[in-house]
């Protein structure tokens, strides 16, 4: 029998007021992946999780728009 440790993946998510297992999942499935959020317009995130935890993301991880 093989027994695997739990592993723990921290992300830059974590530290979001608002954003729980729940979120974190939804906004990784809709984006794919933490650079994807960071792309990802306000609106768009606004249209997933609401107005306030948007701009908690968004202040939070900042933005790779150009």
């Amino acid at each position: 029998m093989v027994v695997r440790k739990k592993r723990t993946q921290s992300s830059i998510l974590d530290g979001v007021e608002g954003v729980g297992p729940t979120t974190h999942k939804k906004l990784i499935k809709i984006f794919g992946s933490v650079s994807g959020i960071k792309q990802a317009s306000l609106e768009d995130l606004v249209v997933v999780v609401g107005q306030v935890r948007a701009r908690a993301i968004r202040e939070s991880i900042g933005t790779d728009e150009r």
